[in-house]
């Protein structure tokens, strides 16, 4: 599952809180879903002139052990990444089908 949270500019909201509030929703959902690997994408990369919040998201994925990317749909930068982490994630989670093209 991938998390796409805006670190921008624009923003004034706390990535790392909006972060935990759809994951508590997740889990309250289905806790199935909530069991589901996690990649965390910062988007709007290209818009993000104050790395802060983009930090803060960082750092608070590293001491979780979440896969933290960044990337900026308008530039491209962060995207070939992001893909490669995708593929890699779901050749994980279906082990035996062979690799996913990319």
């Amino acid at each position: 599952m991938a998390h796409l949270v805006d670190t921008s500019d624009a923003s004034d909201r706390d990535p790392v809180h909006d972060f935990e509030v759809i994951a508590g929703e997740l889990a309250a959902f289905s806790e199935k879903l909530a069991e589901k690997p996690v990649i965390v994408v910062a988007t709007k990369l290209d818009a993000t002139t104050d790395r802060t919040r983009l930090e803060q998201l960082r750092d608070f994925c590293g001491s979780r052990g979440l896969e933290f990317h960044a990337i900026s749909s308008a530039s491209g930068e962060g995207i070939p990444q992001l893909v490669r982490a995708i593929a890699d994630a779901l050749d994980r989670s279906h082990p035996g089908r062979g690799r996913l093209s990319r």
